[in-house]
């Protein structure tokens, strides 16, 4: 599973377990996005929240498996 916290919240994306390439693919894209999208899409879309840096997701968390595929 990738997960990632916001806040006190944790969110995931549940996959097979001996799926560790796609596992890395999805946080590879989620880190992309929180790198460089997410202040983006925060401002588009929650304008009158205050506190973004509060509001910033953690890094995602890493991949268990095998190395199967």
């Amino acid at each position: 599973m990738s997960t990632v916290e916001i806040g006190q919240e944790r969110y995931g994306a549940g996959i097979p377990d001996n799926r560790p390439r796609l596992c890395a693919a999805l946080n590879r894209t989620i880190t992309e996005f929180l790198n460089d999208h997410w202040a983006i899409e925060f401002d588009r879309h929650l304008k009158g929240v205050t506190n973004k840096a509060e509001h910033i997701p953690k890094a995602t968390s890493p991949c268990r498996g095998s190395a199967l595929f």
